[in-house]
């Protein structure tokens, strides 16, 4: 709930729902606003019931508040959807740079395909980095 806009108020809220196999939106997850917590909220949520195992599953996050203006901003940083994971398992195997690294080519930021395609060996950088 941090960012930019205001903090969800009291009888404000984010769900998840999902589509069950009969095409109804069930809420399976709410979080109530009203709680200025600097700290970023881990959420995971088990799919096993038969009636979310469908080709047209499906998810949503509806958030309910005032509808004017920058208000009540609710934050979904991260969805991860994995079968046969264990409810221990927090950490995603998810490879990311923090910063910018160089360019793959020796010389220049960009360059013509054509160009780049005449001679890739000499155009093509030996290493690429970034802070460690």
């Amino acid at each position: 709930m941090r960012g930019l806009g205001e903090l969800p108020d009291s009888d404000d809220s984010l769900r998840v729902q999902f589509l069950d196999n009969q095409g109804n939106w069930n809420t399976v997850w709410k979080k109530i606003g009203g709680v200025d917590d600097k700290n970023f909220i881990y959420q995971q949520i088990s799919i096993k019931e038969a009636l979310y195992l469908h080709p047209n599953f499906q998810f949503r996050f509806p958030g309910f508040g005032r509808l004017s203006g920058q208000f009540d901003t609710w934050h979904i940083d991260y969805v991860y959807l994995n079968k046969n994971r264990r409810s221990t398992d927090r950490f995603v195997r998810d490879v990311a740079f923090r910063l910018p690294v160089n360019s793959f080519l020796k010389r220049y930021s960009a360059m013509p395909l054509k160009q780049y395609l005449a001679r890739p060996a000499t155009e093509t950088t030996d290493s690429l980095a970034t802070d460690n």
